[in-house]
């Protein structure tokens, strides 16, 4: 099963003065400064994770099917964070570095696998 990105023409809620959107930000650029497959770099993407979990900004479900999603997520995340894996994602118009909305576009994304599962 392939899963689709959601489009990118969405209109997500324009977070850029969000101090959530800033903080993800900077550590994207932080992480662009860290050598691929680093210790580094992964310690920098785990802060990310812990970021969004606790700002409780991410969309919670109580379907069986969350957990699985919420790891789909993760992945759409992490493959797309600093350019376009086209390859897996063909209809991703832009990597979650230059996205305005970084929650928005997750919790998009998130919605969705959820309503495939179900």
């Amino acid at each position: 099963m392939t899963t689709a990105a959601p489009q990118e023409d969405q209109n997500y809620p324009q977070e850029s003065d969000c101090p959530l959107q800033r903080q993800l930000v900077a550590l994207i650029e932080e992480g662009l400064q860290a050598p691929p497959k680093s210790a580094e770099r992964r310690k920098i993407h785990n802060s990310m994770v812990r970021l969004i979990q606790q700002s409780r900004k991410l969309r919670r479900h109580n379907s069986p099917c969350y957990e699985d999603a919420l790891q789909q997520t993760w992945l759409y995340f992490f493959d797309n964070l600093y350019e376009v894996n086209r390859e897996k994602w063909p209809r991703v118009g832009q990597p979650f570095k230059e996205h305005p909305c970084i929650i928005g576009r997750l919790n998009a994304f998130l919605k969705g696998r959820i309503q495939d599962e179900q």
